[in-house]
């Protein structure tokens, strides 16, 4: 079979902006897949088949998309330099493997597991306000605090800053939405306050090292390991806004998810082992983040299509996290799902999310501590989510969750 330049294909248009996808974005997706295993649409090429998406991730003919996906959206000088040196996913390999390398040190899985007992007191302590109120916004009463405290203790942050920074690392959000240009005023500030912030934390770790992440950089910085200035802040800056406002959307999915599947919930309350299935389940099902970005550094083909040199893709996580061919019955909310941890969220290969194990040990911790305070935890009122989400961000979580809670029996 001779393949095809893509440009030449007849291929499913997906419209991201339509009415029916913001009604019904999952069957829009599989109406899509079920024609061909990539689909356009105006924000370029959709890779739909977990197969394709997980056989991209690890193609070297694919790299990391660069700042290009934001130049040619009319970025900001902040923007393309986030996405220049900050943004991990998006810098290309070798300097993406080299800079990682270095994070890894700061990162490892005997730091997170010694960070579950901060996770549990932190889950702790927001929910004892949630309680003594009976009712709260599970978004602004805990899912917005959490994974800002813990982050921040883990990379040496002083807990009397955290109100700072707290909605800036919300406004860089918006670089999830298509296009960016209009929201780039609050994305500048957001990152000029953050990069100053960091500035200033890393010159006193010069001066005054802790046992914390940002002293395990600088160290290793000055122990003479490849990292610039430029690199160093914008992993600080990265890592604080990505660790936190995925996690923040991810955990309002999990209890979402499980309200919706009450008879779930009731399982994870007689067996809290179950919780680090549900949390695998939920972000399968309700990921927080649909896609992440490839270009195609040198021609590539798969099946009958050709990808050239400089095509830039979007593998659809979202899609490939429903598709029957690696999940059977894929729109069923399962906690036991035997493969549920094959989802592609937190990307694959070697530009996986640095952070996913720091986000599966929060969430899991989190909901264990709710199923044990409060298990008659319930939703209520309807999710309130921002304006414009569904039709121009590849980010998604509700802004807003009121839930009404009895603590159990002392």
């Amino acid at each position: 079979m001779t393949a095809r330049p893509v440009k030449e294909i007849d291929l499913p248009w997906i419209d991201f902006g339509g009415e029916r996808y913001v009604r019904e974005p999952l069957e829009v997706l599989r109406e899509a897949r079920e024609r061909y295993w990539i689909a356009n649409s105006a924000r370029g090429l959709q890779v739909l088949t977990h197969d394709a998406v997980s056989r991209m991730a690890l193609d070297p003919k694919l790299d990391s998309i660069g700042p290009d996906y934001y130049t040619q959206q009319g970025g900001s000088a902040w923007i393309i330099e986030y996405a220049t040196n900050a943004a991990l996913p998006m810098i290309p390999a070798p300097r993406h493997d080299r800079i990682k390398k270095v994070l890894q040190k700061g990162f490892g899985l005997k730091r997170i597991n010694e960070m579950r007992e901060t996770m549990r007191a932190v889950a702790n302590r927001l929910l004892d306000r949630m309680i003594e109120h009976g009712q709260g916004d599970l978004v602004e009463d805990f899912t917005h605090r959490y994974p800002l405290e813990v982050l921040c203790t883990m990379m040496g942050v002083p807990e009397a800053d955290i109100d700072r920074f707290g909605k800036w690392t919300v406004d860089l959000g918006l670089l999830s939405r298509y296009p960016v240009a209009p929201h780039a005023p609050v994305i500048d500030a957001a990152l000029k306050g953050l990069y100053e912030y960091f500035t200033e934390l890393v010159a006193e770790r010069r001066v005054n090292p802790q046992n914390d992440f940002v002293s395990t950089l600088v160290t290793a910085q000055s122990e003479g390991d490849d990292l610039s200035e430029a690199e160093l802040l914008g992993a600080l800056v990265n890592l604080l806004f990505a660790g936190h406002d995925t996690t923040r959307y991810q955990f309002g999915w999990v209890i979402q998810q499980l309200m919706k599947h009450r008879e779930q919930w009731d399982m994870i309350v007689a067996n809290p082992a179950l919780a680090s299935g549900a949390v695998e389940e939920t972000i399968r099902t309700e990921p927080s983040l649909t896609m992440f970005l490839r270009k195609v550094v040198a021609d590539a083909v798969y099946g009958e299509v050709l990808l050239p040199q400089g095509t830039l893709l979007t593998l659809n996580s979202y899609a490939a996290n429903h598709d029957p061919a690696m999940f059977p019955d894929p729109y069923r909310f399962d906690i036991t799902r035997k493969n549920a941890g094959r989802q592609l969220t937190f990307g694959y290969g070697p530009h996986v999310c640095l952070g996913n194990a720091l986000a599966r040990a929060e969430m899991t911790e989190a909901l264990q501590v709710f199923v044990a305070r409060v298990p008659r935890l319930a939703l209520a009122g309807a999710a309130e989510y921002p304006e414009g989400q569904a039709t121009e961000s590849a980010m998604r979580g509700a802004e807003r969750l009121p839930v009404s809670m009895q603590a159990s029996a002392p």
